[in-house]
């Protein structure tokens, strides 16, 4: 930890020539690495899981699970949507903002509900930063304060993001899921009073209707670079573009017995065997 400075610093806004007047908190390391490609990375280990192992992995693409029912015996059968069904002593579901849906048919976390939150990036045309740059997160937002970093697979550009928009389904770039957003909703008063308590705070009203703008063709461009400046104060409208096919749907998780947006990860862990994570953060992925 020695290579990691953090201090309170001004930094000299030269595009206006003034000092700025907020204390800007940094941390830095030259020793380190700050992007992955957790793609390959993952490619990687699960090729040497399959090496290193005397009992048989299996890894099975584009299987879609629509169900899994738990057995009397105490292990899981696990549904797919090509027919084919396969059991297992202890399962977890990663699914993303699917995590709750698939935990809901399975009579677990009834207590939730599943706010859907899609994140966009924008992309530069040239190399801005050498290492990923990120802004202070406020404390009232589960959403990860906008940030810039050089695309390690875009050839050093640097993306900024993410926004944040809510949409009413549970996969970003692809048809349908609608109706599962419905039912993960798990709508009722609980619900309407945890929307309301949000929208009566201006910041987080404030966020929602500035990043709803910035999803907006022709005015977008203009009111996110204002953001992204305090990253890279020379950055203009022509040195950005829209990335599309970049971010995905982040499942902010509602908390209907203390009728509040919970912060950070959620977990259900009944204790049989089977766990349902759902992370405030897909990834960055590009289709």
């Amino acid at each position: 930890m020695s290579a990691i400075c953090y201090g309170l610093i001004h930094y000299l806004d030269k595009a206006q020539t003034k000092i700025r007047p907020e204390p800007i908190v940094a941390m830095g390391t030259n020793t380190q690495c700050t992007t992955v490609d957790y793609g390959a990375m993952s490619e990687a280990l699960a090729a040497q899981a399959q090496k290193a192992s005397d009992i048989p992995t299996d890894i099975f693409y584009n299987t879609q699970v629509i169900d899994i029912f738990e057995k009397e015996d105490k292990t899981f059968e696990i549904h797919c949507k090509d027919s084919s069904i396969y059991t297992a002593n202890f399962v977890v579901v990663n699914a993303g903002a699917h995590s709750l849906f698939l935990a809901h048919r399975m009579g677990y976390g009834k207590h939730m509900g599943c706010l859907p939150m899609a994140g966009s990036f924008y992309m530069t045309n040239k190399h801005f930063l050498n290492g990923k740059v990120y802004m202070v997160q406020n404390n009232k937002l589960p959403f990860a304060a906008l940030h810039g970093d050089p695309d390690i697979l875009a050839k050093g550009k640097t993306r900024f993001g993410p926004t944040a928009l809510m949409l009413p389904k549970l996969e970003r770039f692809k048809p349908g899921t609608y109706w599962d957003f419905f039912k993960t909703l798990n709508f009722d008063f609980h619900i309407v009073k945890i929307f309301w308590d949000l929208l009566k705070d201006s910041d987080i009203r404030n966020y929602v209707f500035k990043n709803f703008l910035f999803e907006v063709p022709l005015i977008n461009k203009g009111l996110f670079v204002q953001d992204a400046k305090k990253i890279v104060p020379s950055l203009s409208v022509d040195d950005i573009t829209y990335a599309k096919g970049f971010g995905g749907v982040r499942p902010q998780v509602l908390d209907k017995e203390k009728e509040k947006l919970m912060l950070g990860e959620a977990s259900i862990n009944p204790g049989n065997g089977i766990i349902f994570n759902m992370t405030p953060s897909p990834g960055q992925h590009h289709v």
